[in-house]
């Protein structure tokens, strides 16, 4: 036992002290100092805890333990929020057909999450540029791959990776498209719920764009027309839709682009918008989202120097210049927007002012005369047209297959609207005398058979038939053969209207919309007699079918127009 000195410590060290237990008061280290490898010390004069020091007051120890609770609290709700979400993402590697290493499993966390393993994000994206970006060309090749190598902050939003992947495993034997798409509808609707802004982006205009091109694909209508509203108007709040006003926009919400690329990135965007808007409009018989008379951006620049990077060309034209004058430097993307534009209108001229008594003579005019502005811009297009895009001499061409396919069918539907709404005015004796050229049965035949030349030469029929309107152009042409053929009581046609049949039958196996397409060609010719076993051709496909997919291509008992997707028969019976 150590004895007292006069050199003992008057007072206890500060460790024992603050813990309030007795101290030995043993130089240069009490015992519980040594025992616990505190450093101890001893003060030399008698003071009072300053403020902050020691431990805290009763008062002050419950405060802080109900703000520790409700800390803890609002942890549990947002770990149950993060599970619940998770949930109902796919969450096995298996799931996106690769293979079961376990580095590849995917666990949420928040706007990022681990990927598949980069074999299968390469493969998907190789995949996509190989066979999907001609369809909807907005994202820069090389720009988006080398964004994807970059870090998790600089990459593109994880929705638009993986609209990407889905679009890329729809035409991929070795993938599973639907776990891609469930992923990237979770990305964007959570991103929607942000409130900081995180998902008015462009990136995100294209992953709306592009899934809604795979919704249709898959015959969900609704769906695809939602997500293309969703589109619409980010790219109008954004501005896309006046890149190119004289004095600017109006409301600044994006950042000056950084280069000329980016800049016909941001058009490319919006134009794949309008088209997308303008072909859900004339399929389904809704109005148009984009009022054209707004529209102050300029067409897209050819791929060429999109890919480039740098403009080597003037300035590319505006939409309403393009429209009345036409010009052989266009892109063609940009002959594919006007294409599309010409086609939205025959359709849309099928109907008549619902204000006004059934043909009335009051809007014979107006439609007379949009009828003679349609028939000359179609004409336009075709003697204007670049010589890149001319058919049959190049038939290899995506981009030249799809305009002549689609101006072609606009002849078919602006005719028959035409012919439809003389015919049932004659019979209501309202409407002013008919204009309609002499030829115009002779037209649509041409039209027709064009479209049919241009299916039986094109190279790689399967990936054409993977735009809608390739499907639609086929059976609007075998739809006129037959019409022609039961009308007359031949069977002149029969042989080419046999030959697009076949077509549509074999490229059905695996393509929803032209299966339907098909199916409802072989109950035009049963109904005709043209081919009463006409449906035997098409048991296998009905076999295949779901049975809410509805019949695509219905005849209009009011004006004959071709409804290419009935939505009325959908609503009600199905959540697409």
């Amino acid at each position: 036992m150590v004895s007292e000195t006069p050199s003992e410590p008057r007072f206890s060290c500060s460790e024992c002290k603050l813990r309030k237990v007795k101290c030995d008061r043993t130089t240069p280290s009490c015992a519980r100092c040594i025992r616990n490898g505190d450093v101890c010390h001893y003060p030399t004069v008698r003071r009072r805890n300053a403020p902050g020091m020691g431990l805290p007051s009763r008062p002050k120890i419950s405060d802080l333990e109900s703000r520790l609770a409700e800390l803890e609290g609002k942890l549990r709700t947002q770990d149950h929020g993060q599970a619940s979400r998770s949930s109902e993402l796919p969450q096995t590697p298996e799931s996106f057909g690769g293979g079961s290493n376990s580095s590849s499993s995917m666990a949420w966390t928040g706007r990022m999450e681990q990927l598949p393993a980069r074999e299968q994000v390469d493969e998907l994206t190789d995949i996509y540029f190989a066979k999907i970006h001609c369809t909807a060309p907005i994202l820069h090749p090389v720009r988006y791959r080398a964004s994807l190598y970059q870090p998790p902050h600089m990459q593109p939003p994880m929705c638009l990776q993986y609209t990407v992947m889905t679009l890329a495993a729809n035409v991929s034997s070795a993938y599973i498209a639907e776990p891609f798409y469930r992923r990237a509808r979770k990305y964007l609707e959570a991103d929607e719920m942000m409130d900081d802004g995180y998902n008015i982006t462009v990136p995100h205009i294209q992953a709306w764009i592009l899934l809604s091109h795979f919704e249709a694909q898959q015959l969900w209508f609704s769906r695809a027309s939602i997500s293309v509203s969703r589109a619409v108007r980010i790219l109008q709040m954004l501005g896309l839709h006046a890149l190119d006003a004289p004095h600017g926009p109006t409301q600044r919400t994006l950042l000056p682009p950084r280069d000329w690329c980016e800049l016909e990135e941001r058009r490319r965007t919006f134009w794949a918008g309008f088209m997308t808007d303008r072909g859900t409009s004339a399929t389904t018989g809704w109005p148009v989202l984009i009022n054209a008379h707004q529209i102050q951006t300029r067409l897209p620049a050819s791929d060429e120097d999109y890919l480039a990077g740098v403009s080597t060309e003037p300035a590319p034209q505006s939409f309403q210049d393009a429209l009345r004058n036409g010009g052989t430097e266009r892109s063609s993307f940009a002959c594919r927007i006007i294409a599309m534009h010409l086609f939205h209108e025959c359709i849309d001229s099928n109907h008549s002012n619902p204000l006004l008594p059934s043909f009335s003579a009051l809007d014979a005019e107006p439609f007379w005369m949009r009828f003679a502005s349609l028939d000359q811009g179609i004409a336009t297009a075709f003697a204007t047209m670049p010589a890149h895009l001319c058919c049959p001499e190049n038939m290899h061409d995506n981009d030249a297959v799809v305009v002549n396919l689609q101006l072609y069918t606009s002849t078919i539907c602006l005719y028959r609207a035409a012919t439809s709404r003389v015919n049932l005015a004659s019979e209501d004796g309202t409407d002013a005398p008919p204009r309609l050229p002499i030829d115009a049965n002779e037209r649509v035949q041409i039209a027709a058979q064009q479209i049919t030349t241009i299916l039986a030469m094109a190279m790689d029929i399967h990936t054409r038939f993977r735009n809608p309107f390739t499907a639609f152009a086929a059976f609007m042409a075998a739809f006129v053969f037959i019409k022609r053929d039961h009308e007359s009581g031949t069977r002149s046609n029969m042989d080419k209207v046999n030959a697009l049949m076949d077509m549509m039958v074999t490229i059905g196996s695996e393509n929803a919309m032209t299966a339907s397409l098909a199916v409802q060609l072989a109950h035009e010719l049963m109904k005709t007699g043209l081919d009463p076993l006409a449906m035997n051709k098409v048991y296998g496909l009905m076999s295949m079918m779901d049975q809410h997919v509805p019949l695509l291509g219905k005849e209009s008992e009011k004006d004959g127009a071709v409804v290419f997707c009935p939505m009325e028969e959908r609503f009600g019976k199905t959540t697409h």
